[in-house]
């Protein structure tokens, strides 16, 4: 039961948020700085 809101949490991210946290995030950055994929997704490989 006490896994339920963080499942929520995870799914409304990925399906909504997502877009708009890797736009702030780009938008924050000046031109010409480039930040790999897999920092964005947090997945380094």
């Amino acid at each position: 039961m006490s896994l339920i809101t963080p499942l929520i949490l995870l799914v409304l991210f990925v399906t909504f948020l997502r877009n708009v946290y890797i736009g702030t995030l780009e938008s924050v950055l000046p031109e010409g700085i480039a930040i790999g994929d897999e920092i964005i997704n947090g997945f380094p490989s």
